[in-house]
């Protein structure tokens, strides 16, 4: 999810997905979580990455109309979420 949304190269999508991916499995994350990019061009940066999303997670559901509490809560219930 990228917010405030923004026109970004899809090389650049990929790799704050490929870090999004390696940080969470790094430090073993199965709940939400709130990670900052910066980007310019493809080059990324991390600036911050946050356990606590509850604050987001309300203002994130209803951005994109879907229920990302709920998917949260089934990840960390060890369940498959799509």
């Amino acid at each position: 999810v990228i917010l405030p949304a923004q026109k970004l190269y899809v090389k650049t999508i990929k790799h704050v997905k490929r870090y999004a991916s390696l940080i969470a499995k790094a430090l073993r994350i199965t709940g939400p979580f709130n990670i900052q990019f910066m980007a310019k061009g493809n080059m990324v940066q991390v600036i911050e990455c946050n356990l606590r999303a509850s604050r987001t997670f309300p203002f994130v559901s209803k951005t994109f109309n879907h229920n990302f509490i709920s998917l949260a809560t089934q990840a960390m219930a060890g369940l498959d979420v799509e």
